[in-house]
């Protein structure tokens, strides 16, 4: 069995499956015309570096765009960082 530790036990990722019923966004994430989105956390996030933001379960953000795979930039409270794409549905 593959296992991602970067992604949280109650995830499917985590084990290696694909997520089912994930919405996907009609423009990309990475396109210069997407102008972000509101998401809501799935998941507590404590940052581990000063580039990361922490949210908790339940908490909406607006995501600015994607950085690279399994991460956005986020509005979070009263800054900005990454957060896991993992950890938030979209809304």
């Amino acid at each position: 069995m593959v296992r991602d530790f970067g992604f949280p036990t109650t995830s499917p990722l985590h084990y290696g499956q694909s997520e089912k019923n994930r919405r996907e966004s009609r423009i990309s994430m990475i396109s210069t015309r997407f102008t972000g989105c509101y998401a809501r956390a799935l998941y507590d996030f404590s940052p581990e570096t000063e580039h990361e933001a922490g949210m908790k379960k339940g908490e909406v953000v607006w995501i600015q765009y994607k950085q690279c795979r399994g991460w956005l930039v986020a509005d979070v409270r009263d800054g900005s960082g990454l957060i896991p794409e993992s950890y938030v549905e979209f809304v």
